[in-house]
């Protein structure tokens, strides 16, 4: 039983060691992923720093074309070219406008790759508490079946120490009633030898001369006490008193004595011997009680000693069972908690490449954009070199001309507009133009 009770306190400690260990483990793999969560947040927080960068790079782009702008208009005297210069500055500056505004403009997968990382933290902080609580429940159920099974194990080592104390009692009882049966059974002996001894001395003294023998032993010895120094004993009055000197009354009265003598003894033999049997019995019989009364209560107390073992060894089965279910419990949650942490693991990565790709797609856009912007600013450059020279011929032949031939390269003037590459910003220079012939 001692066996059985150690064995299952090694194995609660075994088993409470594991569950803290997973949950340690448990404990270590959020807090990587905690971490992978924040390096991720971190290289999204660097992506967006590289657009403002981009932002900036195209303000001061937008800043630098305005200066070479103004640097045009300071150059340039005529309205019209100055016109068509503030037309494309506008233009360009609304465009740079809405490249700003898709810039700033947060994405919509990623407004929802965010919420679903703040619902994945909520959920794995939900998941992280849950199993806290699931830990701690555990650790507190094994406590308490623990000081359980110590209580039990120290209420059966008790009663067996007092079962043990119970049968040593009952072995001294039994050892002791074995002596006091074994010296009575040497006094009855003993009796049963000096009855003997008595009834062959009975038999030795039946005869008178034997009688006679004796009490001249006997008067010998009183002789012999009498001739002793300071011996106070007077023979002749003793011998008076019992009257001695006559031999027939003497020894009828010897007779009278000894027949006393004799009915005597045989009564206080049969009181003895009556006494001495009644004795027995009476302790024959409450010694048998007493042996079957502890016969019963030793076999009562084997029989609560199986059932206490029987319980022990239920108790053992259900604790295994209850630790069985529990260790199961745990290594579901672990392989759960782990498919749910590799699937949002796989989700968030495939959003993330998501949004890296868009981040690249607009990028690539923004790139375009710029070129696109530095190829009109070209076009523009070189239509306005093309517009200047034919402005100054105009110019000169205005003075060798009449009032209606300057029309014509005003007409010149907007056709050559029209040969831009860019129809919506030529057409509203031609329509200033207009305005400015008219």
């Amino acid at each position: 039983c001692e066996r059985t009770i150690k064995e299952l306190k090694e194995k609660l400690k075994r088993a409470h060691h594991n569950t803290h260990s997973e949950i340690e483990h448990i404990k270590y793999k959020l807090i990587m992923e905690r971490h992978e969560r924040e390096k991720e947040q971190a290289d999204s927080s660097a992506m967006i720093k590289e657009l403002q960068r981009l932002i900036t790079d195209e303000r001061r782009t937008k800043e630098s074309l305005e200066q070479q702008i103004k640097e045009l208009k300071n150059h340039t005297a005529n309205r019209t070219q100055t016109k068509i210069l503030e037309a494309e500055l506008e233009i360009a500056n609304n465009k740079l406008r809405q490249a700003e505004a898709a810039v700033k403009e947060t994405p919509p997968v990623l407004l929802s790759l965010q919420s679903e990382m703040a619902s994945l933290k909520k959920q794995h902080r939900v998941a992280i508490h849950e199993e806290r609580k699931r830990a701690a429940a555990a650790e507190q159920q094994a406590k308490i079946l623990e000081m359980a099974h110590e209580a039990r194990v120290a209420g059966l080592e008790s009663r067996l120490a007092e079962l043990s104390q119970t049968v040593g009692g009952y072995d001294r009882l039994r050892q002791q009633d074995q002596n006091a049966i074994q010296k009575l059974k040497e006094q009855l002996a003993d009796i049963h030898r000096n009855q003997a001894k008595e009834n062959n001395s009975k038999n030795d003294l039946e005869t008178p001369d034997d009688i006679a023998r004796e009490i001249k032993d006997l008067y010998n010895k009183l002789l012999n006490i009498c001739n002793e120094k300071n011996c106070e004993f007077k023979l002749d009055e003793f011998l008076a008193s019992i009257n001695l000197k006559a031999a027939d009354k003497d020894t009828e009265k010897y007779e009278m004595l000894e027949q006393e003598f004799e009915d005597y003894k045989q009564q206080m033999a049969a009181k003895l011997e009556s006494v001495n049997d009644t004795r027995m019995e009476n302790k024959k019989t409450d010694k048998t009680t007493e042996l079957n009364l502890a016969r019963t209560y030793s076999k009562n107390l084997e029989e609560r000693i199986r059932i206490l073992n029987k319980e022990a060894s239920t108790r053992e089965n259900e604790l295994k069972s209850k630790l069985e279910q529990l260790t199961q419990q745990i290594q579901e949650e672990r392989i759960r908690f782990d498919r749910i942490l590799s699937q949002k693991e796989t989700e968030f990565r495939s959003k993330v490449g998501a949004l890296e790709h868009q981040i690249l797609r607009q990028r690539e856009r923004s790139l375009a954009l710029l070129e696109e912007k530095d190829q009109e600013i070209t076009t523009l450059k070189s239509s306005f070199k093309v517009i200047l020279g034919k402005h100054e011929n105009f110019a000169a032949s205005t003075e060798k001309s009449d009032d209606k031939k300057p029309l014509e390269p005003n007409v010149d003037f907007v056709t050559s507009l029209l040969t831009v590459d860019s129809p919506p910003m030529l057409h509203y220079a031609q329509e200033l133009a207009r305005k400015d012939i008219q």
